[in-house]
């Protein structure tokens, strides 16, 4: 055949929804919550916000083309207990975006076209907004209804009640479920004819399993399971979950009613009038789970008497703690200690029972808040036994004791072999960025072990490397920038590469030529981005208002202060070499020191100059 008769194909239609609006509306989203994730970068991935629209449009292009293919994602754990985690998907960013948008779009599309249940949540900062209401709804009931103020209210507290179980009206059962391994139990097929059923276009579903094919978790070389969604910290997965739950809510309201059912992901609870109705829901739940291939929790499956979900939510330990809540944000840090003390010895005895973590969780909070120390000599056995507390725990620490016994401990619980959680490690590493040492002897302590961690010669008793470039460039000294260029040097495609990388392109004019120089022998590693980074930085011609965004002091709510992250210094020191920012950096920097520490001056002096 001719090659002029060859007819060429149709060009692609696109896809609704993937439009450059969209893109960079989910682009907004992710980046604030990229440096509340789990896993931080070094750099908080400052560099798609150089040039934001060159990257946005390639993705765009590449949809509506049909050629775009997503990458390899990161994964990391994050520890349950008893050496359990929880599998964590990180994507790259602009697979992160697409998939942002995708799942934000369909949620849009469900609110339209299906009525939406009362008490139906999902996102995550919509549940401390939702019992904060119906905790003031009935604080301003009781106050203005004596049958409140006396007898059996005030013993079942049932402002408490209220916040804790949103019902509106007192039922004398309630059942507490939720759904066994839910996200990793989604199949496809269900998924799919649910987002059918919501109008979802044929090319946006054909996308978005594209996408998680890419994203789901599997064995190398594997055929793709069709099951199970990933799990991630941006909202993704957790609206496609919400929406493959629609059927099930529609069959619980219709067994209960409205006010009677309330659902926070696939935690459930409900509320009926005797146990014998408690079980006719359970086993209703049970028969709906089981048609979209989903089975209920039977370990956390509760049927509670008023009495018991009293205790169960710890109704009078929580309403203490909101009154130390208030002392402490009134000033009153004498009266504060003296009640949470008082709450302590009391609460000790129900520990274990229900929502106990969440209880101690507000305990190590309030503690940090007025310096008491009676949680210090527990805090090990509390990090081995619910790694989800890691991030309170070491911040506690990190405020009561000294900086040499905080490193003692962060050390001690490194070491502890049962510790096998790398999220507790994070957690501890992030805590040592905000140390505060001036002692020579202490100083050159923590530069060895942020060395040895860099270096790879600590094995699993250090620090994550992206967390151990921060602390060396905290705390080091001129020597350091020849300690950066040797390890990477030494490793220039380790999974240190990327953040030695960028502290080695912070460092003078030398910096960024030897990052070029080694990433022009490695052409698809890392330091190739670092490298692309500053070339970019050093042609712009003057501070983009999103990297000013990016240089704002963080709030710490513990110490009621703001602080210089880490990250925000060394993006500040990559971008103070520009000649184009350099005026911009400095006058920013000028303004922080106010609401600085004197060692965090000391330290803003030195490093951005």
């Amino acid at each position: 055949m001719a090659l002029r008769n060859l007819v060429p194909p149709p060009p692609h239609r696109g896809v609704p929804g993937v439009s450059k609006s969209a893109l960079w509306q989910s682009w907004k989203e992710v980046r604030k919550k990229l440096r509340d994730s789990s896993l931080r970068d070094v750099v908080d991935w400052v560099e798609y916000d150089v040039d934001p629209e060159k990257w946005i449009l390639r993705l765009r292009d590449q949809v509506l083309e049909g050629r775009y293919e997503p990458q390899r994602p990161l994964r990391f754990p994050l520890g349950k207990s008893k050496g359990l985690s929880r599998w964590m998907t990180l994507p790259a960013v602009p697979d992160l975006v697409l998939f942002h948008a995708i799942a934000t779009r369909i949620v849009e599309r469900a609110q339209r076209r299906r009525r939406r249940h009362r008490h139906v949540y999902f996102m995550r900062d919509r549940i401390s907004k939702v019992q904060k209401e119906a905790f003031d709804e009935a604080t301003t009931k009781i106050r203005q209804d004596p049958a409140y103020r006396t007898g059996f209210y005030v013993w079942l507290r049932f402002h408490q009640y209220r916040r804790w179980l949103i019902f509106k009206r007192l039922y004398p059962f309630i059942v507490v479920t939720d759904i066994t391994n839910f996200f990793d139990s989604v199949v496809y097929t269900q998924l799919e004819a649910t987002l059918f059923e919501l109008g979802i276009q044929r090319n946006v579903v054909g996308l978005l399993f594209l996408v998680l094919e890419r994203l789901s978790i599997r064995d190398a070389y594997s055929a793709l399971p069709r099951i199970g969604l990933p799990v991630d910290e941006f909202d993704c997965s957790r609206c496609l979950a919400h929406a493959v739950l629609f059927p099930h809510d529609d069959r619980m309201v219709g067994l209960v009613g409205e006010g009677a059912y309330v659902r926070w992901m696939d935690d459930q609870t409900f509320g009926v009038k005797s146990e014998a109705d408690a079980y006719a829901v359970l086993a209703q739940v049970n028969a709906s789970l089981r048609r979209m291939h989903l089975v209920p929790n039977s370990g956390k499956t509760q049927i509670l008497t008023l009495a018991q979900a009293r205790r169960y939510f710890h109704f009078d330990i929580n309403d203490a703690l909101d009154r130390v809540e208030k002392r402490c944000n009134t000033g009153d840090v004498r009266g504060a200690r003296t009640q949470l003390l008082a709450v302590w010895r009391r609460a000790r005895s129900y520990e274990g029972n229900g929502e106990w973590g969440k209880i101690l969780k507000r305990f190590y909070l309030y503690a940090a808040r007025v310096r008491l120390r009676f949680l210090v000599r527990r805090a090990h056995d509390d990090v081995l036994h619910d790694p989800g507390l890691a991030e309170r725990i070491a911040r506690y620490l990190r405020v009561v004791c000294s900086p040499r016994e905080f490193f003692q401990r962060v050390t001690r619980i490194l070491s502890d072999r049962r510790i096998v959680y790398d999220d507790v490690r994070r957690a501890l590493g992030e805590e040592l960025l905000r140390i505060e040492v001036t002692a020579p002897a202490e100083i050159a302590e923590l530069r060895a072990f942020a060395i040895s961690a860099l270096g790879g010669t600590g094995g699993n008793d250090t620090i994550p490397p992206e967390v151990a470039a921060l602390l060396l460039l905290r705390l080091g000294d001129g020597r350091s920038w020849k300690t950066f260029r040797r390890l990477l040097v030494r490793g220039s495609r380790s999974h240190a590469a990327r953040a030695i990388g960028f502290a080695v392109a912070s460092c003078g004019d030398s910096g960024p030529a030897t990052v070029r120089a080694l990433a022009e022998r490695d052409l698809e590693g890392p330091l190739r981005v670092v490298a692309r980074f500053t070339s970019t930085v050093d042609a712009l011609p003057s501070l983009p208002d999103r990297i000013r965004a990016r240089l704002q002091l963080r709030f710490d709510a513990v110490e009621h202060r703001k602080y210089l992250d880490m990250r925000t210094l060394l993006i500040a020191r990559l971008f103070v070499r520009s000649a184009g920012c350099r005026a911009a950096v400095l006058d920013i920097a000028k303004r922080w020191q106010p609401e600085l520490s004197p060692f965090e001056r000391r330290l803003t002096a030195a490093r951005i100059r």
